[in-house]
């Protein structure tokens, strides 16, 4: 054919492709343009298995008759190959092919679509020509024939969207319909037990179960009946049924009547025989427990604490009955003796439940090393809830200076202890009182995430109420945290943890209500704090391959290098700055961040207001800005001004925090000064540097003019705040590692970290108050990014006498290499963009050097796995093809290079091929974190801060997805 035919038949290509709608139409058509007397659809019936294949369709269809049993070698032997090469679109054949009694001369095959792991096609479509006269079949007719092949795939993808939507229509109809009577099949063969349901109705649906199924239904709705009546809600009148019910059993079923009985007991908060048995049996309790024995003690264990725990509340709160008593009655008083000892007794049941909830597999020895053997392949999940639990066993750790203080030493304390500096003698009533309630209101928000583990917690409704309100449960996390670094760190008590953190409520409210994409800053210090002391206590093998605890390694190396420092940094040194700069790094966002920032002179007074008064020595701690200004800008201008005076005066007056607040000049006096990270760490040291003040008569007494010893201790933490957002400045591990760690550690807590339409909840909140009922609030929409967020920690038991009392962390790696996983969820849902996240992340990074001196290349790593799920809306299109695309627009982005695996990569920022069951389903991307990092193009790392093209790449990214009709991320 020559040129002018070959336009003539693309031509006709064109008017006539766009008819393909389905097989017949396909075979139709080809066909009628290229001239043949017979068509073949040929389609595999398991893609990955290339030798099944079956008659899809065929025209004329009286030569189906010739292929009844698929037996299609006549058809196809001559092309059939092993291994298909890639890139063809067809062939022809020149000998003639034979069907029954009729010869074909002239013969083409065409290819459709291939995976990419797999060179076999979904559909080939074979044109026969009864005719020699005709002209012969060539590659371009081949081609022709694919063409039109795509285009029959194209409807076909089309139609199977189509049907799964009216699938999924025809589905909700039925469901909306049919609900009820589902409902009520499901609950007559459900092992569950639900709060609404009366006890005739459980007794007669349990009736042809086994006892103990039977029987540990009983308990769990039991233990409903009994939390509807505490919480004023219509409880069952048939409550005490189950007693009775279970009395008599033998021995082996004497369990559930024990726990009914002690659930029925309104006063009830310990019971030594019942507490022992659980405790005997608490071993077998697991994470995931199955229908047996394990979920058993699991299940019965988790409704005695939360209705023990529930007691003690009552009792420590004995101003609840009556808000106008002044003081306890003397029965109050003589109940609360015993309640300090019920207060131990439920901490030691507590901690075992929860450190055989969340401890792993046990890990095997191996023969050769003498070391432990982890399963590396296995992350642990966590999260939230996760580090709630941790936090618990933290505080319920035998003898912690928390229980010593407020619940009074498990040993006789002797006298020298008295006057220490915390000491172990015993709080006033008052503290203890207000310790109890809120550590009862925190174990009672722990019970209830064990209880959704297992199962037994059915969400809140209208007749059941939640095990802990959410106000009291934020609230004692608050008190508790604010008391374990305070009393457990030993964090010196003028740093004031809960007067810092419970201030941010309402900036956090402002900014959701300003800033469309805000994301929270309140319940993200604590998560960042508890994820960086949970790092800090992970043993690893790491210098001079010892197996020892984190901040054990990095006492050790501070004591070789730090010897004409200050102050030597000890261990407890490192965990009070690290308390210090996770959950105080972002308190700034009171006063804003960037271009949010505030210009309201109150908000910064109130900021900087220091408790007592300042003496004329250390006038220059004191904020000082010029209110007369009525035009934002210049007021703005002022108050940055005032920032900057502050820094010289700490800079200047304070020397040992000379190199470790930043100086302000003119390279970085545009941003620095605006940074939340800067402003919360001028908060801090002007804090500290108060507490710290003598008067100047002590001042010249003990000539010590400059003395700081709070600014001394409290270093490390101050310059650690003060750099965690100025990512383009580096930080160092071997000199200031909380700095690298906190970094690190604020880029992973992504989870719980909700974006809420805020127009849509406020006018919800309206309505809402406008009704007559208003007890309870419609559910407003937010979106979260994380799915799940998982780690490479091993957590085992350590026992005593059976009993597990505490808990070892490890890392599941023999080499000093921490790996994370962030798993993602729908970008599209989760309202965010997947790439620029990424490169977010990777940048905010990319300064932090972790090489260390002396230790070669035993380097500690971090890697951090992101998986993003592909929209459907993306179609074959993937966000690394997007970013590809972009950089071919906007040059100094690294074209980034791709692995199979985070483990074979070098340090930077990668692309990882998915796994073959995985493709097409998610993008992968790593980053990885050893030595000293090298921005630039070759290692993946960006020159520039990706805010700076953030609009202009999700534009780009609008116009890519709506050419191939899909949408964007926004």
């Amino acid at each position: 054919m020559n040129q002018k035919g070959f336009e003539q038949l693309s031509v006709s290509l064109l008017n006539v492709i766009r008819k393909v709608k389905d097989k017949e139409s396909l075979l139709h058509i080809s066909c009628g343009l290229l001239k043949a007397d017979a068509a073949f659809l040929i389609r595999r019936e398991l893609p990955d298995k290339s030798d099944k294949v079956i008659l899809h369709h065929v025209y004329l269809p009286e030569y189906r008759k010739y292929f009844k049993e698929n037996d299609l070698n006549t058809l196809r032997k001559w092309y059939d190959f092993a291994l298909l090469p890639q890139g063809i679109d067809g062939f022809t054949k020149e000998r003639p092919i034979k069907i029954g009694d009729q010869e074909f001369p002239d013969a083409l095959v065409a290819f459709g679509s291939r995976k990419p792991d797999n060179l076999s096609p979904f559909y080939e479509m074979i044109l026969l020509k009864k005719r020699g006269d005709k002209e012969p079949y060539r590659s371009y007719h081949s081609w022709a024939a694919a063409q039109l092949i795509h285009q029959f795939e194209f409807f076909e993808l089309q139609n199977a969207l189509r049907m799964e939507t009216k699938l999924k229509n025809q589905l909700a109809k039925s469901l909306s319909t049919e609900t009820k009577l589902k409902n009520q099949y499901a609950k007559s063969l459900s092992t569950d037990v639900f709060p609404d349901e009366s006890w005739e109705g459980l007794k007669k649906r349990m009736q042809d179960h086994p006892e103990k199924i039977r029987f540990l239904s009983y308990a769990i709705w039991t233990a409903y009946q009994v939390r509807k009546e505490e919480a004023g809600y219509q409880y069952d009148k048939d409550k005490d049924s189950a007693k009775d019910e279970l009395k008599e059993k033998d021995d082996e079923n004497k369990i559930y009547a024990d726990v009914v009985n002690f659930l029925l007991d309104s006063k009830a908060s310990d019971n030594d025989d019942l507490f022992a048995e659980l405790k005997e049996n608490i071993n077998h309790v697991k994470r995931y427990p199955s229908e047996g024995e394990e979920r058993k003690w699991s299940v019965l264990s988790l409704l005695v604490l939360e209705h023990a725990w529930r007691n003690l509340k009552k009792k420590a709160d004995w101003r609840k009955n009556d808000p106008e008593q002044s003081n306890p009655s003397q029965s109050e008083i003589t109940d609360f003796c015993n309640v300090t000892e019920s207060a131990k007794k439920l901490l030691e049941l507590t901690r075992g439940v929860i450190i055989q909830a969340i401890t792993s597999e046990k890990a095997k020895i191996d023969e050769t090393t003498g070391k432990k053997k982890h399963n590396s392949s296995e992350f642990q999940k966590m999260g939230r809830g996760f580090l709630r639990l941790f936090l618990a066993q933290e505080i319920a750790k035998p003898n912690s200076k928390l229980k010593q203080i407020y619940l009074g030493n498990d040993k006789k304390t002797d006298e020298h202890s008295k006057t220490s500096v915390y000491g172990y003698c015993k709080a006033p009533a008052e503290l203890k009182r207000t310790f109890i309630l809120n550590l009862s209101r925190f174990m009672l928000s722990v019970v209830a995430l064990l209880q959704k583990d297992t199962g037994i917690q059915i969400k809140r409704t209208p007749t059941n109420p939640p095990v802990i309100g959410s106000s009291e449960e934020l609230d004692s996390l608050f008190y508790l945290i604010d008391r374990f670094v305070h009393v457990e760190l030993e964090v010196d008590e003028r740093i004031n943890f809960r007067d810092h953190i419970t201030r941010q409520i309402g900036s956090e409210v402002s900014h959701y209500l300003r800033r469309p994409h805000y994301r929270d800053h309140l319940l993200h210090v604590i998560d960042v704090f508890l994820l960086g002391y949970l790092l800090l206590n992970t043993k690893l093998y790491w210098v001079e391959s010892r197996e020892t605890l984190l901040v054990d390694h990095l006492t050790e190396l501070a004591a070789s290098k730090r010897i004409d420092d200050q102050q030597p940094i000890l261990k407890r040194d490192w965990m009070r700055n690290w308390a210090v700069a996770s959950l105080l790094h972002d308190i700034g966002y009171q006063i804003g961040h960037d271009s949010s920032i505030s210009s309201d002179h109150n908000v910064w007074k109130n900021y900087f207001a220091l408790a007592c008064p300042v003496a004329p020595s250390s006038a220059w701690l004191k904020f000082k800005s010029n209110e007369n200004n009525d035009k934002d800008s210049q007021s703005l201008k002022n108050l940055l001004d005032s920032v900057k005076n502050l820094v010289e005066g700490l800079r200047n007056k304070r020397e040992v925090l000379k190199e470790y607040i930043p100086a302000i000049d003119e390279k970085n006096d545009s941003y620095i000064t605006r940074d939340h990270g800067m402003l919360s760490a001028l908060r801090i040291a002007q804090v500290i540097c108060h507490a710290d003040h003598k008067t100047d008569t002590e001042n010249k007494l003990d000539n010590k003019a400059n003395s700081s010893d709070l600014a001394v201790c409290y270093r490390h933490a101050i310059h650690a705040i003060a750099y965690h957002n100025l990512a383009c400045d580096k930080v160092y591990f071997d000199s200031h590692p909380l700095a690298c760690l906190l970094r690190l550690c604020d880029e992973l807590q992504d989870w719980d970290r909700r974006r809420v339409n805020m127009e849509k909840t406020v006018k919800h909140l309206y309505l809402d108050l406008q009704k007559e009922d208003s007890s309870s609030f419609s559910s407003y929409d937010s979106y979260e990014m994380i799915d799940s967020f998982k780690a490479n920690l091993d957590f085992q038991p350590v026992p005593k006498n059976g009993f597990p009392t505490s808990m070892e962390v490890s890392l599941k790696e023999e080499k000093p290499c921490f790996q994370f996983a962030l798993l993602y969820r729908d970008s599209i849902k989760g309202h965010f963009d997947p790439t620029m996240t990424l490169l977010c992340k990777a940048y905010n990074l990319q300064h932090v050097d972790f090489s260390v001196s002396d230790q070669g290349h035993n380097n500690l790593k971090f890697t951090i796995n992101l998986k993003f799920p592909r929209p459907r809306a993306y179609r074959s299109i993937t966000e690394y093809d997007i970013y590809a695309l972009f950089t071919e627009k906007v040059r100094f982005l690294p074209l980034l290079r791709q692995f199979s695996s985070i483990k074979e990569s070098e340090a930077g920022l990668v692309h990882l091929e998915c796994k073959k069951e995985n493709f097409s389903k998610q993008d992968c991307f790593g980053i990885l974190l050893t030595g000293a990092s090298k921005p630039g193009h070759h290692h993946g790392w960006l020159s520039v801060n990706p805010n700076h093209f953030f609009n202009q790449f999700i534009e780009f990214k609008k116009d890519i997805l709506g050419r191939i009709g899909g949408r964007n991320s926004f």
